[in-house]
């Protein structure tokens, strides 16, 4: 159950600023930019996250690179799967050269 607004606001952090997104729908709520490009991005796909990490809760603040998205113009970026996979195995004690 949402207690109130900030339950449903999810914090996209990218290298250009950031955006608060709305939990729910992956709706961009608000940008606030250090660059440019990310005032492109219309939706996140909230629902291909869900099923990449199904044992997560999505969390209130979280990386761009682990999400896909849609532009105002219609296109899709994917989530960066190499960053993805990176990170796991830094999450998992693996070393990456090895």
């Amino acid at each position: 159950m949402v207690k109130d607004m900030s339950d449903r606001i999810l914090i996209v952090n990218s290298s250009n600023g950031h955006l608060k997104v709305d939990k729910q729908t992956g709706s961009v709520m608000q940008c606030i930019m250090d660059g440019e490009g990310i005032d492109k991005i219309k939706r996140f796909d909230l629902q291909e996250w869900k099923k990449y990490y199904p044992d997560k809760e999505l969390p209130d603040s979280i990386d761009i690179l682990d999400l896909g998205y849609w532009n105002k113009d219609g296109s899709y970026e994917e989530p960066v799967y190499d960053w993805r996979n990176e990170v796991k195995q830094m999450r998992n004690g693996t070393n990456c050269n090895n």
